[in-house]
């Protein structure tokens, strides 16, 4: 199974947010988080941050034939970003959305998200535990 995982606006500074938690969240350490749950599965990622939205949808224009499923924390985009749903709806794949709880994110995006009508399931918590749990409901496709 392939899987895209995008990171959209700002999640490369979650750290900066963590920090003021106390915590120390990466971007880097969700991705070794994620990487240690598939690692006895028969899945390949291909990850990407953009603040751009252009960049994204060219991202998944380019990934359209490789991809079977698609992990998408979309942040502000969820508010008004239709050009990005209206291609998720295009490209027709099985998708998982995920945001932030309010301690990391106090916009709370996923109240009012244009991607929860398409997505398979959403979640919402901490930053790693969500990716995980996105995770774990892509590889529950396959059984």
């Amino acid at each position: 199974m392939n899987i895209l995982i995008i990171y959209g606006p700002n999640f490369n500074l979650i750290g900066v947010k963590s920090a003021l938690l106390d915590k120390k969240i990466t971007l880097d350490k969700i991705n070794k988080e994620i990487k240690n749950k598939i690692k006895n599965h028969k899945i390949n990622l291909k990850t990407l941050q953009s603040n751009d939205v252009g960049k994204t949808i060219n991202f998944l224009h380019k990934n359209r034939n490789w991809s079977n499923a698609i992990l998408i924390s979309p942040s502000s985009w969820s508010v008004n970003q239709f050009d990005l749903l209206e291609t998720l709806q295009i490209f027709d794949k099985p998708l998982v959305d995920v945001y932030l709880d309010e301690k990391y994110d106090q916009n709370k995006f996923f109240k009012k998200s244009i991607f929860t009508s398409i997505s398979l399931k959403t979640f919402v918590g901490d930053p790693i535990e969500i990716f995980k749990n996105g995770i774990e409901e892509i590889l529950n496709l396959e059984k």
